[in-house]
């Protein structure tokens, strides 16, 4: 086995000049091999280096094999020191203990094993590298508050192994940091090291371990005990929005049951509905929640039937899906009942009135409200109607009524009063409504005849036969252009009956039949002209 190469080259800071620890700057040592100093580990001689230019020290000569004479003249040093002082500062110890909650609060606990008053420690005695049984610490001192191991730390601190057997001696250990130290040693400058206490720190102190434990164990116990209130808090917070999600989730399902059993009788109702319009009056009539209406649309008229009725209680308006009946029933409501209930009212005639209040006065007097959105819409989709369109078709009563009081108030038979906000106010025009001669001849046989200033009269040598609406007919303004009529016939001097539909389209009728589905558009809504 090869021997290891001693390091020659390592600088020693101290050495023994007649039994005493001198540096290489005591004047009593000269520099060279005869400076009769030695190794305070091996106790060989040493060769003394006291230039200008470089750091005084001490090295062996290049036949020793010495090793750790550094450390050991350091060792030595800190013990003259400390034999010399007789006292010496200490570090507090402060047990500490750290943790926090779910919620992230901080829980702090200190305890203080050794206070500030108490760290100045007098020294009785110093060693240096005295064996304890199976440890040799640095220095080991005899203080006033007992033994103390001092470890000195350049290249190695005091690893694991060490810290437990300083442990089973009970034995209060520090570690100096002397890793700053410069490469020219003194006793001046060691002793201002050993006054920094920021250089100091407790390898093991009687009772910290146990101590800090203790505070952990209950700052341990404080957190468990708010992590289960927290806890506790958390599940109870989820428990009530799963509960309330639940419920929603019930709601919905409910809702969308109830929705589709209002579907399915809305589609019902809508089935039971006639195509034909004579076949739509019986279930009119048939229906008990719109008699009522009906009866006195057709008394105040004279009538026997809706085809018998006037123009002006059959406008086709944006909207007309948001009641249930057909519009001749809520129209003539308006226009016979209330508008000539208020004419023969003297004491009323001067009265205003507009949608809103309309409104409240159909669905208290003849039950006439706002038709069931789901039934309103089934109505526009069976009709085909774009999404706008749909929107648009149940727009909701008030607004409905205020079209139709508009196109009374075009055909001046109301006047607007006051204008407030998007429903203004209204009055019966009398002297306009006394002049309009709305007579109706009650043979179905015989068509009605318009009067000259009537704006929809038809051309000669044709008049209209009848007007119907088809329940399921979309909402759309009928405009019936008269110089497009007059045209269309000119064109076609042969055709004795024909239709003209919403959409804007014209057809021939065939004989004895009463409706007849757009070409264009596939709608039964129109107007039909027959021959003189």
């Amino acid at each position: 086995m090869t021997k290891k190469a001693p390091n020659t080259n390592l600088q020693i800071p101290f050495a023994l000049f007649n039994g005493e620890l001198v540096s290489a700057r005591d004047p009593r040592v000269v520099s060279g091999k005869n400076c009769n100093c030695y190794c305070p580990k091996c106790k060989e001689p040493l060769t003394a280096f006291k230039g200008k230019k470089i750091a005084h020290h001490f090295k062996h000569r290049a036949d020793s094999d010495c090793t750790g004479a550094y450390m050991t003249a350091l060792h030595e040093a800190v013990t003259v020191i400390l034999n010399k002082k007789k006292v010496l500062a200490v570090p507090p110890v402060k047990c500490e203990a750290r943790g926090s909650d779910l919620e992230g609060k901080p829980y702090y606990e200190l305890e203080t094993l050794l206070e500030v008053d108490d760290t100045q420690w007098r020294i009785h005695a110093s060693e240096t590298e005295k064996y304890l049984g199976d440890i040799r610490p640095d220095v080991y001192a005899q203080t006033s508050k007992g033994p103390l191991a001092l470890e000195v730390f350049v290249t190695h601190a005091v690893d694991d192994e060490k810290k437990e057997k300083l442990k089973q001696h009970n034995l209060p250990t520090l570690e100096l940091n002397c890793q700053a130290l410069p490469r020219e040693l003194d006793f001046d400058v060691i002793e201002d090291h050993l006054q920094c206490l920021d250089n100091f720190k407790w390898v093991y102190y009687p009772g910290y371990d146990e101590t800090t434990a203790r505070l952990q164990e209950k700052i341990d116990r404080s957190i468990a005990k708010r992590n289960a209130e927290i806890q506790a808090l958390r599940d109870q917070e989820k428990a009530h929005w799963e509960e309330q999600r639940r419920r929603e989730q019930e709601k919905l399902t409910q809702e969308k049951r109830e929705l589709e059993h209002k579907i399915r009788t809305a589609e019902a109702k809508l089935a039971a509905i006639p195509s034909d319009p004579l076949e739509q009056e019986t279930y009119l009539l048939s229906n008990s929640k719109q008699t009522k209406a009906y009866g006195d649309v057709l008394k105040w008229n004279q009538a026997d039937r809706l085809a018998d009725l006037p123009g002006t209680i059959n406008i086709p308006l944006p909207g007309e899906l948001s009641f249930a009946v057909d519009r001749r029933v809520w129209q003539g409501v308006i226009l016979e009942v209330f508008v000539k209930k208020v004419l023969k009212d003297s004491r009323r005639q001067h009265m205003t009135f507009n949608a809103p209040y309309l409104a409240k006065w159909l669905e208290d007097t003849y039950n006439l409200r706002q038709a069931d959105y789901v039934y309103a819409f089934i109505r526009a989709r069976k009709l085909k109607l774009s999404l706008s369109d749909r929107a648009e078709a149940i727009s909701g009563t008030w607004y409905l009524i205020e079209r139709y009081l508009r196109q009374l108030a075009e055909k001046e038979i109301l006047v607007i009063e006051k204008l407030d906000g998007y429903f203004p106010a209204y009055k019966v025009n009398a002297a306009r409504l006394n002049q309009l001669k709305l007579s109706v001849d009650k043979s179905h046989n015989k068509p009605r005849v318009f009067e000259k200033d009537d704006p929809e009269v038809a051309p000669a040598p044709y008049l209209e036969l009848m007007i119907y609406a088809d329940r399921e007919a979309p909402v759309q303004n009928c405009t019936l252009a008269l110089p497009d009529v007059k045209t269309w016939i000119e064109n076609n001097p042969t055709v004795n009956r024909f239709k003209r539909c919403t959409c804007g389209e014209f057809f021939n009728l065939e004989e004895n039949e009463n409706s007849h589905p757009c070409p264009r558009c596939g709608l039964l809504y129109g107007r039909i002209y027959s021959r003189r």
